[in-house]
């Protein structure tokens, strides 16, 4: 087995840590033949692993090599378990001056999945107004819990467009009120003229698709950012694009018929 150069640490340091890891590598094994919540009880150890820097006394420099070699677990995989644990993991202080790494009771009936589902999500879920564990149930499955998010987050964009479009439909009738005030105190054959003469457009405001735009781009620079993760990332990552290419689309074709009813109503 290769080794990288090992970071000095005292001798007792590593002594302790070389026990520790002994444990702790048997654990990790027995706990790798059950997926979920097999890796839902790892993540305590990686996170131990990781800020004890244990792997060192082990001769590797950092904790990918340890736990590819060891372990023959990927970057993506590593990421997702220290994110679950971040997100719902705890530590105590012991009185030998060590941590206690572990999940809470109350979030095991969840399993691995969803708990990195909810973490990779978090910002989606406030988006949303969704707090996860009040709306779902350990009993749902991951596509049920997707679903549910993308069409809290679909009904809240429709209801920002809406207000958008409405926002810019005052603005552009105060200053057509404004210029024909102005027309007809002048000429009113020239107020007429005006009118008849306004182009037509059936365009939506910048401003509503910038904001779809910038979610979409967002969305599309986290598929970067996870293509180096596990696949379980970017299955979630992908579903988020898909969800606001919909809404980009939906928004679209409200704001054109917005526009499309409003210069009609001009021309009558």
């Amino acid at each position: 087995m290769a080794k990288n150069a090992i970071v000095k640490k005292t001798p007792e340091m590593m002594a302790k840590a070389v026990t520790r890891m002994a444990t702790i590598d048997t654990e990790i094994e027995n706990h790798l033949n059950g997926i979920n919540k097999g890796y839902l009880s790892i993540a305590p150890l990686v996170a131990e692993v990781y800020d004890n820097e244990y792997y060192i006394a082990l001769g590797y420099r950092n904790i990918d090599d340890y736990a590819k070699a060891e372990h023959e677990m990927s970057h993506g995989t590593l990421v997702g378990l220290r994110k679950v644990f971040a997100r719902f993991g705890s530590t105590k202080e012991n009185e030998d001056g060590t941590k206690s790494y572990t999940i809470p009771e109350k979030y095991t009936e969840w399993g691995y999945t969803k708990l990195l589902l909810i973490a990779n999500d978090e910002k989606n879920f406030k988006d949303a107004g969704i707090e996860p564990f009040e709306v779902f149930n350990p009993s749902m499955t991951i596509k049920e819990m997707k679903a549910e998010l993308q069409l809290k987050l679909a009904d809240k964009a429709e209801k920002q467009d809406a207000n958008a479009i409405d926002t810019d439909g005052e603005i552009v009738n105060n200053d057509n009120n404004a210029s024909a005030d102005n027309a007809s105190a002048d000429n009113a054959s020239a107020d007429n003229a005006s009118a008849d003469n306004t182009p037509s457009d059936n365009t939506p405001s910048d401003a509503t698709f910038e904001k779809y735009l910038a979610a979409l781009n967002t969305a599309i620079e986290d598929m970067r950012a996870y293509l180096k993760n596990d696949i379980n990332e970017v299955k979630t990552c992908a579903d988020t694009i898909k969800g606001n290419i919909k809404t980009l689309e939906k928004a679209y074709n409200k704001a054109h018929a917005t526009a499309t009813v409003k210069d009609n109503s001009k021309k009558k």
